[in-house]
């Protein structure tokens, strides 16, 4: 199936992100992505020395595209639906872990597959945590009267837990919002 009309650039990543999420990392052939894409090999080598380096960049660009979507998606909730800062975070989570196809969280299963420190696709993994620690210190600092110290780390457990629950259980929003009851019980015993 050919991947829209964009660059072939843009068909390649798009095609390799669909079915590293849909297959695995190790299982998705590089003949398959080119295949799906529509694109000649050429334009792969053109742009990437190995299928890790791909792996890399379309981790790095889900990564920019994960947290646009949460930053953005806390700012509506918070500002337009008028939630507070545990209901945004785990209210798009419910909707994210809602949305057909959901698998997991893409770089935790990227970690696991790659599970080396020093590989790259493990490094971009730790890098999307980061971030995304990054955005629930942010969170976390809206929080009022909060008896915990470093709330941060706790929503980092908590949505990845929840992530991780909601792809083997197909729990969905449920998941999400029993891990909003957790946070509240942990942040305000």
């Amino acid at each position: 199936m050919l991947i829209g009309k964009s660059t072939p650039y843009a068909r390649l990543m798009t095609a390799a992100g669909m079915l590293f999420a849909e297959n695995g990392f190790h299982a998705t052939g590089i003949n398959r992505i080119l295949a799906e894409a529509g694109v000649a090999k050429m334009t792969l080598y053109n742009n990437f020395t190995s299928k890790n380096e791909l792996i890399e960049a379309v981790l790095r660009l889900k990564s920019r595209t994960v947290i646009a979507w949460l930053e953005g998606e806390l700012a509506r909730r918070q500002d337009q639906a008028g939630q507070g800062p545990l209901e945004a975070l785990f209210g798009a989570y419910g909707a994210w872990f809602e949305e057909q196809g959901f698998r997991g969280c893409f770089f935790t299963r990227a970690a696991l597959e790659f599970p080396d420190p020093s590989h790259p696709a493990h490094k971009a993994a730790a890098s999307h945590t980061r971030k995304l620690f990054s955005v629930l210190e942010g969170v976390a600092e809206k929080l009022e009267d909060c008896s915990l110290p470093c709330p941060a780390e706790h929503l980092l457990l908590l949505t990845e837990g929840a992530a991780a629950v909601a792809a083997k259980t197909g729990a969905g929003k449920a998941s999400a919002e029993r891990a909003l009851g957790a946070a509240k019980a942990l942040l305000y015993p």
